[in-house]
Protein backbone atom coordinates (compact mmCIF):
# COMPACT_ATOMS: atom_id res chain seq x y z
CA UNK A 1 0.00 0.00 0.00
CA UNK A 2 1.39 3.35 -1.01
CA UNK A 3 1.38 6.07 1.59
CA UNK A 4 -0.52 9.17 0.60
CA UNK A 5 -0.81 12.39 2.59
CA UNK A 6 -3.86 12.14 4.76
CA UNK A 7 -3.54 8.37 4.95
CA UNK A 8 -6.14 7.87 7.64
CA UNK A 9 -9.50 6.15 7.68
CA UNK A 10 -12.94 7.49 8.44
CA UNK A 11 -16.03 5.45 9.10
CA UNK A 12 -18.59 5.72 6.30
CA UNK A 13 -22.01 4.19 6.96
CA UNK A 14 -22.64 1.33 4.57
CA UNK A 15 -19.04 1.33 3.27
CA UNK A 16 -16.99 0.57 6.37
CA UNK A 17 -13.74 2.49 6.71
CA UNK A 18 -12.59 4.72 3.85
CA UNK A 19 -9.54 6.79 3.15
CA UNK A 20 -10.97 10.22 2.23
CA UNK A 21 -8.12 11.07 -0.18
CA UNK A 22 -8.50 7.77 -2.04
CA UNK A 23 -12.28 8.25 -2.16
CA UNK A 24 -11.75 11.74 -3.60
CA UNK A 25 -9.28 10.43 -6.19
CA UNK A 26 -11.77 7.72 -7.15
CA UNK A 27 -14.13 10.42 -8.41
CA UNK A 28 -11.81 11.13 -11.38
CA UNK A 29 -12.23 7.76 -13.14
CA UNK A 30 -15.90 7.51 -12.23
CA UNK A 31 -16.63 11.01 -13.54
CA UNK A 32 -14.58 10.33 -16.69
CA UNK A 33 -16.51 7.13 -17.39
CA UNK A 34 -19.90 8.77 -16.83
CA UNK A 35 -19.09 11.81 -19.00
CA UNK A 36 -17.70 9.54 -21.73
CA UNK A 37 -20.81 7.34 -21.65
CA UNK A 38 -23.15 10.33 -21.95
CA UNK A 39 -21.16 12.13 -24.67
CA UNK A 40 -19.57 9.16 -26.49
CA UNK A 41 -21.04 9.97 -29.92
CA UNK A 42 -19.93 13.63 -29.94
CA UNK A 43 -16.48 12.99 -31.42
CA UNK A 44 -15.52 16.62 -31.97
CA UNK A 45 -15.99 17.35 -28.28
CA UNK A 46 -15.15 14.11 -26.50
CA UNK A 47 -11.87 13.11 -28.18
CA UNK A 48 -9.58 14.61 -25.47
CA UNK A 49 -11.35 12.59 -22.76
CA UNK A 50 -11.41 9.56 -25.03
CA UNK A 51 -7.66 9.83 -25.61
CA UNK A 52 -7.02 10.42 -21.89
CA UNK A 53 -8.92 7.25 -20.98
CA UNK A 54 -7.04 5.27 -23.65
CA UNK A 55 -3.69 6.62 -22.41
CA UNK A 56 -4.50 5.67 -18.82
CA UNK A 57 -5.39 2.15 -19.94
CA UNK A 58 -2.13 1.92 -21.91
CA UNK A 59 -0.01 3.07 -18.96
CA UNK A 60 -1.82 0.74 -16.58
CA UNK A 61 -1.43 -2.29 -18.85
CA UNK A 62 2.24 -1.59 -19.58
CA UNK A 63 2.97 -1.24 -15.86
CA UNK A 64 0.92 -4.33 -14.95
CA UNK A 65 2.22 -6.91 -17.47
CA UNK A 66 5.71 -8.27 -16.87
CA UNK A 67 7.42 -9.96 -19.80
CA UNK A 68 10.10 -12.50 -18.87
CA UNK A 69 12.60 -11.58 -21.58
CA UNK A 70 13.23 -9.30 -24.52
CA UNK A 71 12.90 -12.24 -26.90
CA UNK A 72 9.35 -12.88 -25.65
CA UNK A 73 8.53 -9.19 -26.15
CA UNK A 74 10.00 -9.27 -29.66
CA UNK A 75 8.07 -12.42 -30.63
CA UNK A 76 4.82 -10.97 -29.24
CA UNK A 77 5.45 -7.71 -31.14
CA UNK A 78 6.18 -9.59 -34.37
CA UNK A 79 3.12 -11.84 -34.11
CA UNK A 80 0.79 -8.98 -33.23
CA UNK A 81 2.28 -6.93 -36.07
CA UNK A 82 1.44 -9.75 -38.49
CA UNK A 83 -2.06 -9.98 -37.00
CA UNK A 84 -2.48 -6.22 -37.36
CA UNK A 85 -1.30 -6.33 -40.99
CA UNK A 86 -3.72 -9.16 -41.79
CA UNK A 87 -6.71 -7.51 -40.10
CA UNK A 88 -6.10 -4.11 -41.70
CA UNK A 89 -4.82 -4.92 -45.19
CA UNK A 90 -5.96 -8.48 -46.01
CA UNK A 91 -9.50 -8.66 -44.57
CA UNK A 92 -10.88 -5.99 -46.96
CA UNK A 93 -10.47 -8.57 -49.71
CA UNK A 94 -12.84 -10.94 -47.87
CA UNK A 95 -15.54 -8.58 -46.58
CA UNK A 96 -18.65 -7.76 -48.59
CA UNK A 97 -18.16 -3.99 -48.32
CA UNK A 98 -14.38 -4.01 -48.88
CA UNK A 99 -13.61 -2.50 -45.48
CA UNK A 100 -11.07 -3.66 -42.95
CA UNK A 101 -12.52 -5.60 -40.03
CA UNK A 102 -10.20 -3.85 -37.58
CA UNK A 103 -11.04 -0.37 -38.88
CA UNK A 104 -14.77 -1.11 -38.84
CA UNK A 105 -14.57 -2.23 -35.20
CA UNK A 106 -12.35 0.72 -34.23
CA UNK A 107 -14.73 3.22 -35.84
CA UNK A 108 -17.75 1.68 -34.11
CA UNK A 109 -19.39 -0.14 -37.01
CA UNK A 110 -22.73 1.09 -38.27
CA UNK A 111 -23.76 2.53 -34.91
CA UNK A 112 -20.59 4.56 -34.49
CA UNK A 113 -20.19 3.61 -30.82
CA UNK A 114 -16.43 3.95 -30.38
CA UNK A 115 -14.89 2.49 -27.23
CA UNK A 116 -11.76 4.06 -25.76
CA UNK A 117 -9.54 1.39 -27.34
CA UNK A 118 -8.15 3.76 -29.95
CA UNK A 119 -6.49 7.16 -29.85
CA UNK A 120 -8.21 9.72 -32.06
CA UNK A 121 -5.95 11.90 -34.18
CA UNK A 122 -8.05 14.97 -35.06
CA UNK A 123 -7.66 17.26 -38.02
CA UNK A 124 -7.30 20.74 -36.61
CA UNK A 125 -9.01 23.49 -38.56
CA UNK A 126 -9.31 26.99 -37.19
CA UNK A 127 -11.39 28.67 -39.86
CA UNK A 128 -15.00 29.91 -39.79
CA UNK A 129 -14.98 31.31 -36.27
CA UNK A 130 -13.26 28.21 -34.80
CA UNK A 131 -16.21 25.78 -35.30
CA UNK A 132 -15.61 23.78 -32.15
CA UNK A 133 -11.83 24.14 -32.68
CA UNK A 134 -11.53 20.78 -34.41
CA UNK A 135 -12.40 19.19 -37.67
CA UNK A 136 -13.43 15.60 -38.15
CA UNK A 137 -11.38 12.76 -36.74
CA UNK A 138 -9.02 11.77 -39.55
CA UNK A 139 -6.95 9.04 -37.95
CA UNK A 140 -7.03 6.34 -35.35
CA UNK A 141 -4.12 4.68 -33.63
CA UNK A 142 -5.02 1.38 -32.02
CA UNK A 143 -4.10 0.53 -28.46
CA UNK A 144 -1.96 -2.35 -29.71
CA UNK A 145 0.15 0.13 -31.67
CA UNK A 146 0.86 1.87 -28.37
CA UNK A 147 0.97 -0.98 -25.86
CA UNK A 148 3.15 -3.53 -27.66
CA UNK A 149 6.08 -1.14 -28.30
CA UNK A 150 5.45 0.17 -24.78
CA UNK A 151 6.22 -3.31 -23.42
CA UNK A 152 9.61 -3.20 -25.14
CA UNK A 153 10.34 0.32 -23.85
CA UNK A 154 9.37 -0.77 -20.32
CA UNK A 155 11.58 -3.85 -20.60
CA UNK A 156 14.50 -1.68 -21.72
CA UNK A 157 13.85 0.56 -18.71
CA UNK A 158 14.07 -2.46 -16.40
CA UNK A 159 17.35 -3.50 -18.03
CA UNK A 160 18.67 0.06 -17.60
CA UNK A 161 17.70 0.07 -13.93
CA UNK A 162 19.32 -3.34 -13.42
CA UNK A 163 22.67 -2.49 -15.02
CA UNK A 164 22.86 1.12 -13.84
CA UNK A 165 26.61 1.02 -13.28
CA UNK A 166 27.64 4.47 -14.31
CA UNK A 167 26.39 5.84 -17.59
CA UNK A 168 26.91 2.79 -19.81
CA UNK A 169 23.27 1.65 -20.23
CA UNK A 170 20.94 3.96 -22.12
CA UNK A 171 18.59 1.43 -23.71
CA UNK A 172 15.43 3.04 -22.38
CA UNK A 173 16.26 6.43 -23.94
CA UNK A 174 17.02 4.84 -27.30
CA UNK A 175 13.85 2.73 -27.16
CA UNK A 176 11.72 5.71 -26.12
CA UNK A 177 13.19 7.83 -28.94
CA UNK A 178 12.49 5.09 -31.49
CA UNK A 179 8.97 4.70 -30.08
CA UNK A 180 8.30 8.45 -30.38
CA UNK A 181 9.74 8.54 -33.91
CA UNK A 182 7.50 5.62 -34.89
CA UNK A 183 4.40 7.39 -33.55
CA UNK A 184 5.31 10.60 -35.37
CA UNK A 185 5.85 8.69 -38.61
CA UNK A 186 2.50 6.95 -38.09
CA UNK A 187 0.78 10.32 -37.66
CA UNK A 188 2.47 11.76 -40.76
CA UNK A 189 1.64 8.72 -42.92
CA UNK A 190 -2.03 8.75 -41.89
Amino acid sequence: VYWLPGNFLIRAPGFGYLNPLRALLLTVPITSAVVWYIRRTEYNRIWPLHNFMAAVMCVWLISYVRLPSLSVAAVVALLLGLYDFFMVYVTPRFTYDGKSVMETVARGGKKGEVLPMVVHVPSFSYGDKYQGCTGPIVGLIGMGDLIIPGFIVAYCGVVDAYCRRGESCKLSFLALGAYAAGLIITYIVK
